[in-house]
């Protein structure tokens, strides 16, 4: 009995099966960097579950729509860039990077435009059926976003460092309130 050796690994093809997701969410992302927020949502499943985790969750078509009509009104200039990816049967895993300017006429998040020039990373796994998005989950950079754009001070920073010691003052006073005897 003659062993066969298993196929080589090639790095950045899709397994068997898996173009359709890949290709689908290349265009996606595609869509994405050139503002196209049309074409974008018509890539997506009615009804189809959007969950930016610690951000948003939200329904295509309209939650889509009105999620990334908000990212460029509030970055004018953001791009995207996968990083990387891999499929496997309906789903699609990317990892990707944004850059630009939070400078545009809207709010993200109730947080006025600061200015800041932003460069974040994160993860996705879309679920891709009969070539539509079915559903994705989106994990984000929200710390770094929040400390780039000025929300939050720099870590390790005297700022933070004020910032840290007022929380867990805050921390010790409630736990102290809660075990504290009632005057009964």
């Amino acid at each position: 009995m003659v062993e066969s050796s298993p196929p080589p690994i090639v790095a950045g093809l899709p397994k068997a099966g898996a173009e359709v997701p890949e290709r689908v969410v290349r265009d996606y992302f595609a869509a994405l960097s050139r503002h196209d927020v049309a074409r974008a949502v018509t890539m997506w499943a009615p009804g189809a579950p959007a969950r930016h985790h610690g951000l948003i969750e939200t329904t295509a078509l309209d939650g889509v729509r009105d999620f990334l009509d908000g990212l460029f009104a509030s970055f004018p200039d953001l791009r995207f860039e996968l990083l990387s990816s891999a499929s496997e049967g309906k789903r699609c895993f990317v990892r990707w990077r944004m850059v630009g300017t939070f400078n545009g006429t809207q709010r993200l998040h109730g947080i006025k435009p600061t200015g800041a020039r932003l460069e974040l990373e994160g993860a996705e796994c879309f679920t891709v059926e009969h070539g539509l998005i079915a559903g994705n989950d989106a994990y984000g950079d929200v710390l770094g976003f929040l400390r780039r754009s000025g929300v939050l001070p720099d870590a390790d920073s005297r700022a933070e460092r004020r910032l840290l010691t007022a929380v867990n003052l805050v921390t010790t006073l409630r736990r102290r309130l809660r075990t504290a005897p009632s005057d009964g």
